[in-house]
């Protein structure tokens, strides 16, 4: 990741590294950053429509459908595209709940530590 915002920095108007670190985000959950960098790449180049895909799936992953399908009519985005971002979003709601998961057992078992500490 460091290595694409670096590359940000050096090419600020390089589309195509905008777009890749905004996955980056989005694979991490950061999807402000990933919505930022997904917003610029499209405003670079308005006509490539792989910027308009991912914001597509940090839309449905945030379950607002209604600014998904804007985006969508906007950019003409193919059915076979919505679904891809169908898919990628709900592999993305997983890893959610698993990360959700992880920390909701390390916060428990702090509390138990806690708890026994006392």
């Amino acid at each position: 990741m460091t290595h694409l915002q670096r590359a940000a920095r050096l090419a600020p108007t390089d589309e195509k590294v905008r777009n890749d670190l905004g996955v980056v985000y989005l694979n991490q959950l950061r999807v402000e950053d990933a919505r930022f960098e997904f917003m610029t790449a499209i405003e670079l180049k308005q006509g490539d429509p792989l910027a308009a895909v991912n914001l597509v799936t940090l839309l449905i992953y945030q379950d607002d459908w209604g600014q998904a399908a804007k985006v969508v009519s906007q950019f003409g985005l193919s059915p076979e595209q919505v679904t891809q971002a169908q898919a990628r979003a709900q592999k993305l709601q997983g890893a959610g709940a698993a990360a959700r998961k992880v920390a909701a057992v390390s916060a428990a078992r702090s509390i138990i530590h806690q708890v026994r500490s006392e």
